[in-house]
């Protein structure tokens, strides 16, 4: 029996892709990376332990149910022990918490989930409750409320100051509020996409990449001796804001299959199709296209900004940036979460 094929092209590259799981490599390879793929932190196996413990203690999953099993099978912890594979073991483990929050959010908020996603009241009261608990003005009831009050508390052991981490939280909680109101209005049969279009997302993907927070908190878990008013430059942000949107962009391309099969996505390949009248290849080879553009101009702006005089103390902050976008890719080309490969691809 002949296996079927289809040619994928991008850049002027072809590959023969079969259905034999290569979707994923197919795709790492035509990305742009900062530099080398990372390797694993050497703790990875304990972190991950501890990471999917900590989820099951504040019963943010329940062992042997399919919420389990699908955190078991994501490796989350991995994105962390990719991305921070030369900080301490401590440091790793509670970014890692901090993705399986995040994971854990973003799988309440999907469509197919059908418990937040189309119901953008119930989202903004939750994450109104979700900044007081931040804040430390309320006490948590929910599974979810408990286990981001312990992030809080084990964040206040390095930095007793968590204005900043609180306001990127707030402009994430934002943009899901934004994105469960779509949800909602395209449920009613409404046109929503005046309000999804090209242009319009690249400030709506930095903010709902939640890439912001984790910079933030790892940054005071790693005792950055950077001061507020210093992570503000304007630099640093331009360069904060690119990655983030980097990663939400690599996020939308690996997870497209899973997206096409939803009734509702915000996804960047998705609205190339609908703005511009693409087919799926077209739209596909786009977005991989301007994406990799993102990163030589990240590339270039950092490299200009370190080899200014007095800068070199922004390096290692830039440093984690450069091994969150490479860790992503690597993490996404490994994690089941990911492995849905677009079935247009292959038809």
């Amino acid at each position: 029996m002949k296996l079927k094929k289809k040619i994928l092209s991008v850049n002027g590259s072809s590959l023969f892709f079969p259905k034999d799981g290569s979707w994923r490599n197919w795709l790492t390879s035509q990305l742009v990376t900062i530099g080398k793929l990372p390797d694993l932190h050497p703790d990875h196996e304990t972190i991950e332990t501890e990471t999917l413990q900590w989820s099951l203690s504040f019963k943010l999953i329940t062992e042997g149910t399919k919420g389990y099993l699908k955190s078991q099978a994501a490796h989350f912890s991995h994105l962390c022990s990719f991305s921070l594979n030369n900080s301490s073991k401590e440091a790793v483990k509670i970014a890692s918490e901090l993705v399986a929050w995040l994971f854990e959010r973003d799988d309440q908020l999907d469509q197919k989930e059908h418990v937040l996603g189309e119901k953008p009241d119930l989202v903004k009261q939750q994450d109104e409750r979700n900044l007081e608990v931040l804040k430390g003005n309320i006490s948590p009831e929910t599974p979810s409320e408990r286990a981001l009050q312990d992030l809080r508390n084990q964040a206040l052991k390095h930095n007793a100051d968590l204005q900043t981490l609180i306001a990127q939280f707030r402009v994430y909680f934002q943009a899901n509020w934004v994105e469960a109101d779509r949800r909602y209005q395209h449920a009613q049969g409404l046109d929503t996409s005046q309000f999804t279009t090209v242009n319009s997302y690249y400030e709506f993907r930095i903010f709902t990449s939640a890439v912001l927070i984790y910079y933030e908190l790892v940054s005071r878990i790693s005792n950055d001796s950077l001061t507020d008013e210093e992570k503000d430059h304007a630099v640093i942000r331009k360069l904060s804001n690119t990655s983030a949107y980097i990663i939400g962009v690599h996020n939308d391309l690996f997870s497209l299959g899973k997206e096409l099969e939803e009734d509702y996505a915000e996804n960047l390949v998705l609205i190339e199709m609908r703005q511009n009248n693409l087919t799926l290849k077209e739209a596909l080879s786009k977005v991989i296209l301007n994406v990799n553009q993102f990163v030589k101009e990240y590339k270039a702006l950092r490299d200009d900004f370190l080899s200014k005089d007095g800068n070199g103390k922004y390096t290692r902050y830039i440093e984690r940036m450069d091994q969150l976008i490479d860790g992503n890719i690597i993490f996404s080309l490994n994690s089941e979460r990911y492995k849905t490969t677009p079935k247009d691809l292959l038809e």
